[in-house]
């Protein structure tokens, strides 16, 4: 028998007494794996777009922890890092914990 889980009840869940009580599903962190989906490697860049300074890279297969959304087809991968969505692919189940 398989059971499906929903997002709310794959929330981090907290005992209060006798009871667990699931968090609401806007408690998800907004973070999760990708990897990197790119034969010439991926550029991390200084902000969402290719006008932005390139910081450095990642080589192709490296797994990196990003941001779920995107702004402008790039994710957020630390302060002032970002990477293009377009070369990445999202691995594993659900987004990870903060």
């Amino acid at each position: 028998m398989q059971i499906a889980l929903t997002a709310q009840a794959a929330a981090p869940a907290r005992t209060t007494g006798a009871a667990v009580e699931l968090a609401p599903a806007s408690a998800l962190a907004t973070q999760c794996y990708h990897k990197v989906n790119a034969s010439g490697g991926l550029r991390i860049r200084s902000g969402p777009g290719t006008g932005y300074s390139v910081v450095g890279s990642y080589t192709n297969g490296t797994t990196i922890l990003a941001e779920v959304s995107t702004t402008n087809g790039f994710r957020k991968v630390d302060t002032d890092r970002w990477v293009s969505a377009a070369y990445t692919v999202r691995v594993g189940g659900l987004p990870r914990e903060s």
